[in-house]
């Protein structure tokens, strides 16, 4: 129960509170704000009239007196209800009237009529409308005056007094003459009347705005908070936006060679992927927001029904790293391709789409950088698949955070601005700052000249372990804090160049003193695979991988009662969309196939047999396809198979007996053979292994060749 020791809406509206539009719109909010809450619950307050009607100390509308109020349904229709009777008179205190009079001056027409009336909510709506009526109409001299204007207000054509259109304006009317209609059923509802146009938007101090949103916003249970939720979640949406928000991604130049080598190379990097006994598994697609994870990063955030903020992937590793932590994972090997999300700068528009590949090594053993090495080598070996991404030597810059840590303090960068130096040597490195905006940057954190100095003496440093353990010896070689940093660092990074040396590792390994890659994310090896292209007549670096060791990132999503030591993890990123992107500038990119073969019934009477070859080549595993138009030409066929890279055409006729012809694609050369049908299987066998010497792609062919033989071995007419 709320005191409220100002005065009521009578008192108000006697003091001249017509004068002031924007005080008397906004009590007006109030009033249907309060009385749409109560509808909410299924109530009708019966009596409402502006002494009932009351100010708080901040001047704001309450609405009090809930004596005649009553539990009804919420209908569209009025229904009778038994019990539910006219209100009683009621002495009003402010009037010269009897209370008989004064009350009814408010109550409904349907109310009015019979005293087991059958009525609604939208019985407070009318009685609102004579209130609204006086908020807006000049305080009356006496109770007679008064009497006569409300009552040819109340009559079913209303009628207004002369003098109120003069200095009211048309929304005024509107309003009130809505909410008076003698029809309950052309009644407007207190959300309709809310959401209606003829309601003035609200005016508000931009200040006092402001007020009200963190009020708002500091109580996710309260109503007003829920209202405001509702409110953004109603919100149409025009057809211009809906044809606009996503029409760059609808450009009408799909293609299917594209799709089919976008597969190819999926299918290659998922190979040396189980290669290495990981398993795809994917994590659920949304995380609460969290501004420490994504610092500095710019996130495709979205609100829930509820109103709470989550975001889309910016990579794939913060969601793995949660669900490993909170499903208490301590040995796990997986990759996952899948989309990762950057919001435009455009508004109401899709966010922009770029595929990313993870590779995950989360393992018990935390004593060891094997895992670093083989998640490593494991990028490597995909590298090398392609042979356009051999041809751009791509390197291995390692570094180490505890080294790269040691080089700040060592620098002189306090130990609370090691965040923001990192993001600012992150942007140099990545050419997006010049190197007087770097300098510009680390003088706004108070670095001096000499600091700077000494910082850039390390970070340029870049080369062979051996070549750069005189300088790093320095750092060993200090009193403080550094020294043992910069000691872990050497010792891990002499740990895993060593087992890449025995690994076999193709690319050249560098340590980059410079090297910054998601440091709040890692803590140990962290690496990138670069190569440097000419794009534009600049030479620029190509980053197609990145990882590194991420164990305190477990740390920071478990439990406070998780059992257990934390895991190590290492993981590294591939950028997919990069890969393809090269594969499909190359003079003969591969072109990837659908399927291997393509059976077509020569005329419908011939569909029954093709159906029997169909199904026996996909039985026992061979990659086919049936045309379902037996109509279709010799030219058409061919311009299918070309489109679709299918290498062989089995053409099924009843006129060739138990023969069919088998028509091969093999680049610029056609060839076609008169076959038994039961010796198809060892035909596409033996002419797939004449292939084996020209396919670049060995692995591909022999796996193809496993199934074949594994068939030749059954009996065709089982």
């Amino acid at each position: 129960m709320e005191y409220c020791e100002k005065s009521t809406l009578r008192d108000t509206i006697d003091q001249g509170l017509y004068k002031d539009v924007n005080r008397l719109w906004r009590f007006f909010r109030e009033i249907l704000d309060g009385l749409a809450y109560i509808h909410e619950k299924g109530m009708i307050h019966r009596d409402l009239k502006p002494v009932n009607i009351f100010l708080d100390s901040k001047d704001h509308m309450k609405i009090g007196d809930f004596g005649l109020a009553t539990d009804h349904p919420v209908t569209d229709k009025l229904e009778v209800e038994d019990g539910v009777s006219a209100p009683t008179n009621k002495q009003d205190p402010t009037d010269n009237m009897t209370g008989m009079v004064g009350t009814a001056l408010y109550v409904s027409p349907e109310v009015q009529r019979n005293t087991k009336a059958t009525y609604n909510q939208k019985v407070d709506l009318y009685s609102l409308g004579i209130i609204f009526f006086e908020m807006c109409y000049r305080p009356m001299d006496t109770a007679s005056e008064r009497i006569s204007v409300l009552m040819k207000l109340r009559q079913l054509s209303i009628v207004f007094p002369e003098d109120f259109e003069d200095i009211n304006h048309g929304s005024q009317r509107l309003v009130i003459s809505w909410l008076l209609n003698h029809d309950p059923a052309l009644r407007p509802t207190a959300l309709e009347v809310l959401k209606s146009e003829h309601l003035p938007p609200s005016q508000m101090e931009e200040s006092e705005l402001h007020g009200v949103l963190h009020h708002t916003l500091a109580n996710i249970d309260g109503k007003a908070y829920r209202t405001m939720v509702n409110q953004l979640h109603s919100q149409s949406i025009s057809p211009v936006m809906d044809f606009t928000y996503d029409i760059d991604l609808y450009k009408g130049n799909f293609s299917a060679s594209s799709a089919r080598l976008h597969q190819h190379v999926y299918e290659v990097v998922r190979w040396v992927f189980k290669k290495h006994g990981a398993m795809r598994l994917q994590t659920p697609l949304l995380m609460p927001k969290n501004k420490k994870l994504y610092e500095g990063s710019d996130i495709a955030c979205f609100m829930d029904h509820s109103g709470m903020l989550v975001n889309l992937p910016y990579d794939l590793r913060i969601p793995f790293a949660r669900f490993v932590a909170r499903n208490h994972i301590t040995n796990i090997k997986r990759y996952c391709i899948e989309r990762v999300f950057r919001p435009r700068k455009i508004d109401r528009s899709h966010p922009r789409e770029l595929l990313e590949c993870a590779f995950d090594i989360v393992t018990s053993t935390t004593n060891s950088l094997l895992p670093d090495a083989e998640t490593i080598y494991t990028i490597s070996e995909i590298i090398q698949e392609f042979p356009v991404l051999q041809e751009r030597n791509y390197s291995i810059y390692l570094n180490h955070t505890s080294l790269l840590k040691a080089i700040m303090l060592h620098s002189g960068i306090p130990e609370d601005k090691l965040g923001q130096s990192s993001t600012i040597l992150c942007d140099a490195m990545s050419e997006k700052l010049t190197r007087q905006e770097v300098e510009a940057k680390f003088y706004n954190l108070s670095l001096s000249t000499r600091s700077l100095q000494t910082l850039y003496k390390y970070i340029e440093q870049k080369g062979d372990l051996q070549e750069l353990s005189p300088l790093i010896n320095t750092l060993t070689k200090q009193k403080t804090a550094v020294s043992q940093l910069a000691k872990q660092g050497l010792k891990d990074l002499e740990e895993l160049t060593g087992l890449l040396k025995k690994l076999g590792i193709k690319q050249q390994v560098v340590i980059n003193l410079g090297l910054v890659y998601k440091v709040q994310h890692h803590c140990g090896v962290i690496f990138q695979f670069v190569a440097f292209v000419k794009r534009r007549h600049r030479i620029v670096p190509d980053i197609v991988a990145a990882g590194g060791r991420y164990d305190h990132l477990l740390l920071q999503f478990r439990g406070p009662e998780a059992p257990g030591p934390i895991p190590s993890a290492v993981g590294a990123s591939l950028a997919l969309d990069k890969i393809c992107a090269a594969v499909a500038s190359m003079e003969d990119p591969p072109s990837g196939n659908c399927c291997d073969i393509l059976v077509v019934a020569v005329g419908y009477s011939s569909m029954g047999r093709a159906i029997s070859i169909i199904q026996k080549l996909w039985t026992i595993g061979v990659s086919a396809e049936i045309m379902y138009d037996a109509s279709q030409s010799q030219e058409a066929l061919q311009e299918h198979c070309k489109q679709a890279g299918i290498t062989f055409l089995a053409l099924v006729s009843d006129k060739e007996g138990n023969y069919i012809k088998v028509k091969c694609f093999e680049k610029d050369r056609q060839s076609e053979k008169r076959i038994l049908e039961s010796d198809l299987v060892d035909h596409l066998f033996q002419r797939s292994r004449a292939r084996v010497h020209e396919d670049r792609n060995v692995r591909q062919v022999k796996v193809y060749l496993g199934a074949c033989l594994a068939f030749s071995i059954l009996v065709w007419n089982i």
